[in-house]
């Protein structure tokens, strides 16, 4: 088949449409809820949904947008050489959409993403009684302290049980003390103020 300009010029305009193919999908993934579930892997709890396999598609779908912006490069200098093509409207062109996709993937992904955007330097600190395993996830920012309390399950599946807060930002560092009990703890921390009083916090195990 013979390679035309116009077909080489075809392929950023298809590139363009599957990308805007690509964020309106998006927009209507990204009302689905994403179900978001959570597992405790390498001393941190990760956030898990369907979503992230999305994301993983529009990179793929992306990635190919590009390949095929290279390749088109390529040819385009290729026929310069061998029968002096005026190439360099079309490079610019190219070079345009490849720029315009990034932009509308880019869109795609902030529809779809699960990430959480207020990720506070989390620190996770393990407890258990033997029976029972709670990781408790400290976080803060400026004037922000909190954190939250994971139970854990002998698959390291990590489930929502309890939220601490603290004053100005401040963190315990992993000291607690820990009552236990068959169906749940009370948590005992230093509130980070001033006076350095003691909140408490009752969990309930799953």
């Amino acid at each position: 088949m013979k390679i035309t300009e116009k077909k080489l010029r075809l392929v950023s305009v298809l590139s363009v449409g599957v990308s805007l193919l690509a964020c309106i999908i998006s927009y209507f993934a990204g009302k689905i809820p994403p179900e978001i579930s959570y597992i405790y892997r390498n001393n941190e709890i990760v956030a898990q949904s369907w979503r992230d396999n999305f994301e993983l598609f529009l990179a793929v779908v992306f990635l190919f947008t590009v390949l095929a912006a290279f390749v088109t490069t390529v040819i385009f200098i290729a026929q310069k050489i061998k029968s002096k093509w005026k190439i360099s409207g079309n490079i610019l062109r190219t070079c345009g959409c490849v720029i315009l996709c990034y932009v509308i993937f880019g869109f795609s992904f902030s529809m779809v993403t699960t990430d959480d955007l207020y990720d506070y330097y989390p620190e996770c600190y393990e407890f258990t009684d033997g029976q029972h395993t709670i990781v408790i996830e400290e976080e803060s920012f400026l004037l922000y302290g909190g954190g939250t309390i994971y139970q854990i399950d002998d698959n390291n599946n990590a489930f929502v049980v309890g939220h601490i807060s603290t004053d100005d930002g401040g963190r315990n560092h992993g000291n607690y003390d820990i009552e236990w009990s068959d169906n749940g703890c009370e948590i005992t921390y230093d509130f980070c103020n001033l006076e350095h009083s003691k909140q408490t916090e009752k969990v309930k195990f799953r």
